[in-house]
């Protein structure tokens, strides 16, 4: 996952399911001003959509991800 962020802060990324459970958390650390990436695990996820929201100081980007297994 690719995401741009305004200004450096401490940066949080939270998966939640779409009943609203929260399924992924991952605290990482003090981020960079500018693009930004950040790989997810799925191996563990079930097949479905999911809600990606990071968190860096003020601001908040939320997303969809969606995990297809065969």
């Amino acid at each position: 996952m690719f995401f741009t962020l305004s200004n450096s802060a401490k940066t949080q990324v939270l998966i939640y399911d779409l009943s609203g459970k929260l399924v992924k958390s991952n605290n990482l650390g003090l981020t960079n001003k500018g693009a930004n990436k950040y790989n997810i695990d799925c191996s563990t996820f079930k097949s479905g959509t999911y809600i990606i929201q990071v968190i860096s100081g003020q601001e908040r980007i939320t997303g969809k991800l969606v995990v297809t297994n065969y």
